[in-house]
């Protein structure tokens, strides 16, 4: 099963790359071909989080026995967030089975769909605020200080221990800085995207190879 996701997660990542590399060799129409709405990036993006969800959800129920309800609880409830994210990365399914929105969506939605990331509440877009820059401020900690607080606070480091939360290490935190320099370099449509895919590459990377405090009985 291990193997099988290392593979997925090279496959995220080379697709995640793939419009930046289209964009340096000034290949407009295979870039917006992959970034389309209901595209290769969009998709895989979705299937990657749902990917991760079930691999957190299957750790938690395998090793349910020898840990604690709250770090059981803990595991299920990290899956539970991702498939929100594949939830809303397909708007439901709602283009698949081709479900139309509400009127509240209709009139609140800033692409007419059934999800909260493009909801507009009261002239604020939700997206900007809490899935843009909310979300790019937590990564970028998580990423830059995550390893620092571990080794320098004793309340982080009992949480990391407790959580069977993953750290990123050196590796992690290039590829990320590299695509997060592409992402900057590159003012095109839906750049965000391709970014947004290889952080949740990046991430189930982390949590399918960096694991060890799983088995650790605490």
């Amino acid at each position: 099963m291990k193997q099988i996701a290392r593979v997925f997660v090279f496959i995220f990542l080379l697709l995640a790359a793939l419009p930046f590399i289209f964009l340096v060799f000034g290949k407009a129409e295979s870039y917006r071909y992959m970034v389309q709405e209901d595209g290769i990036v969009e998709y895989a993006s979705a299937f990657a989080l749902l990917f991760l969800s079930l691999w957190l959800i299957a750790t938690a129920l395998k090793h349910r026995k020898e840990k604690s309800t709250l770090w059981f609880m803990a595991q299920v409830g990290m899956g539970l967030v991702f498939f929100f994210g594949f939830g809303e990365e397909i708007s439901w399914g709602q283009r698949i089975f081709n479900v139309e929105s509400s009127q509240y969506f209709l009139e609140n939605n800033t692409q007419q769909e059934t999800n909260l990331h493009n909801l507009v509440v009261n002239g604020t877009d939700v997206n900007k605020v809490i899935f843009a820059t909310g979300l790019v401020i937590a990564i970028s900690a998580y990423f830059l200080f995550s390893n620092l607080l571990y080794n320098r606070v004793i309340w982080f480091k009992k949480i990391v221990h407790q959580f069977s939360i993953p750290l990123p290490k050196l590796v992690h935190v290039l590829i990320i800085l590299v695509f997060t320099i592409f992402m900057l370099l590159f003012e095109a449509r839906k750049q965000w995207e391709a970014w947004e895919l290889s952080f949740v590459a990046i991430l189930l990377w982390l949590f399918v190879d960096y694991r060890k405090l799983i088995y650790a009985k605490r």
